[in-house]
């Protein structure tokens, strides 16, 4: 994501009389004036100063105001020199050279011909990408990239006659910026289209179960896809970001997004947050959670917010995992835990399932006493039944759990999880569970 620089903050000096503590009347036309022209991160100062040093309701109503303007510029239109100045800044231009110099050189001899039509997970939703030809499609993006930077030329004296010229020559699916009038726009649909594209396995693997893919071909498919990614994070606004994700959901698979900037604070400073959140389709949450500090935001945080647009759209079989249940027992267990249990024998696992629903309430959980009726059971006349044994590293995992009906309703419904994007969030749920402070209860918060 392209970091923008902002001026230095100046928190705001409260007006106040010498002689007294006496707050001054607050003058909405004063600030609306002393508003225009200001920066937004000077914008940021202006609201949280009048927040902090006038907590009354009228200075809580300017605040919010301020706030409500803040995102007003966040998603403004942009002007031809304002999008070209981003256009610079997304691909690096230099004096003699562009972050295009450093793509992969493309090897058509490695490329199909025929039958590479992207088939890939999105927001646990399979969805295809036309697009058979690999040496074709990635001509397509070539040019596409190339009549991007060309906007960098266009110096006219904006004129209908010029802005109706400008349309012709850049139409839509031709280059990743096209016209809109007298403003210029992301072309969000088609760079999103070639992100998914590039994205599918056939290409970019994903787990050990995808298909076999050579070095080369992985390195040339990665470097225009992550290109193309950098691309659409510099030129997208917050507003447009949150249309397309919420139609067509996220371009690709959240976990690789939410890794490579919470991990970097700067990539999230300023209004860097709120494309993040708006790229995993989660813009209430960042009003409403806690540990956004000093410029970063937590892994835990982003991946809940995450989870929680997921869990939105992707149907009731997974909307165990936003229940307290499901928070505890992997708090308990660790996503470890939840991989064993999930790759046992079928007849193991409903065995394991049944025993701790047994043992629920009243009956005290599994002990030292009843745990060989997880590792060795027997029918009643004693023999046993090698199908239905718990690894005993597995049955003592349950050693002392108290909510063994809670444990046995998530691993019913973790089981039918199959689809490759269900599993990552449900494991990387499982592992922040245990290794972080997120609370069982805080997804369901979120949602």
């Amino acid at each position: 994501m392209g970091r923008e620089k902002y001026p230095e903050r100046r928190e705001p000096t409260p007006s106040v009389e010498p002689a007294t503590d006496r707050v001054l009347p607050i003058n909405p036309q004063k600030i609306a004036t002393r508003r225009k022209g200001k920066t937004r991160s000077q914008l940021i100062g202006l609201s949280l100063g009048i927040s902090k040093n006038n907590p009354s309701e009228d200075g809580q109503r300017l605040s919010a105001y301020q706030m409500e303007r803040l995102g007003d510029a966040a998603n403004a239109s942009r002007s031809r020199d304002e999008m070209q100045a981003l256009i610079r800044k997304a691909f690096d231009v230099q004096k003699d050279a562009t972050v295009l110099d450093a793509l992969p050189e493309l090897n058509f001899d490695i490329m199909y011909t025929s039958g590479a039509e992207s088939q890939i997970y999105i927001d646990g939703k399979l969805t295809v990408i036309a697009g058979g030809n690999e040496r074709t499609r990635m001509n397509e993006i070539d040019k596409r990239l190339a009549k991007t930077l060309t906007l960098l030329e266009v110096d006219n004296e904006n004129t209908t006659t010029d802005r109706i010229n400008l349309a012709k020559k850049f139409r839509e699916g031709s280059s990743y910026v096209v016209p809109f009038g007298d403003t210029f726009e992301l072309a969000r649909s088609v760079i999103g289209q070639d992100i998914r594209w590039l994205s599918s396995p056939l290409r970019i693997p994903i787990g050990p179960d995808a298909p076999k893919v050579s070095k080369e071909r992985e390195a040339i498919f990665r470097g225009y896809r992550d290109r193309l990614t950098q691309i659409k994070n510099t030129l997208t606004t917050p507003a447009a970001e949150h249309a397309y994700v919420t139609r067509y959901g996220n371009d690709d698979e959240n976990r690789r997004n939410l890794e490579k900037f919470c991990r970097d604070p700067n990539a999230v400073a300023g209004a860097g947050k709120f494309a993040l959140l708006l790229a995993v389709g989660a813009l209430l949450a960042l009003w409403s959670i806690k540990d956004i500090k000093g410029g970063t935001i937590s892994f835990g945080t982003l991946l809940l917010a995450g989870a929680a647009m997921f869990l939105m759209q992707s149907g009731p079989k997974n909307a165990f995992m936003a229940s307290d249940q499901f928070g505890s027992l992997v708090k308990h267990i660790g996503n470890d835990g939840l991989e064993k249990i999930d790759r046992m024998k079928p007849s193991a696992r409903n065995h394991l399932i049944a025993t701790l629903k047994f043992y629920s309430g009243s009956r005290g959980g599994i002990t030292e006493k009843n745990i060989k009726e997880l590792t060795n059971p027997t029918t009643t006349n004693g023999r046993s039944i090698d199908s239905k044994k718990v690894p005993e590293d597995i049955a003592t995992l349950f050693l002392g759990y108290q909510d063994t009906a809670g444990a046995a309703y998530v691993l019913e419904r973790s089981s039918k999880v199959r689809d490759p994007q269900g599993q990552e969030i449900k494991y990387a749920l499982a592992k922040e569970y245990q290794e972080s402070g997120i609370d069982p209860g805080e997804l369901r918060e979120v949602l």
